[in-house]
């Protein structure tokens, strides 16, 4: 497996850009402009989709702060059931030490 320092990943980002900008001016369908520059399909259509994602859509990681009310009941000694909501309506059950 190959692991990306940031740069090299700056760098592939940065040059997946400018393919999808090239793309836009060029005026061809993505079929025709991949098939030109003979780039796969599935691999432009994930780096477009990619970086035409707003940042505000981009997934985010976020602090987690238990309130003192789930900490005054412990289910068992020293622990504590969380709940994480997720899209879609799920939720994630931990058990915290």
């Amino acid at each position: 497996m190959e692991f990306r320092t940031t740069s090299q990943h700056s760098v592939v980002h940065v040059n997946w850009q400018q393919q999808v900008r090239n793309w836009k001016a060029s005026g061809l369908s993505q079929k025709q402009f991949c098939r030109r520059e003979s780039l796969a399909l599935s691999t432009f259509s994930y780096w477009k989709c990619r970086i035409e994602i707003p940042e505000a859509q981009k997934v985010k990681f976020f602090p987690l702060s238990v309130p003192p009310s789930i900490t005054q009941q412990p289910l068992a000694p020293k622990c504590r059931t969380l709940y994480f909501p997720f899209l879609y309506g799920k939720k994630r059950e931990v058990l915290a030490h």
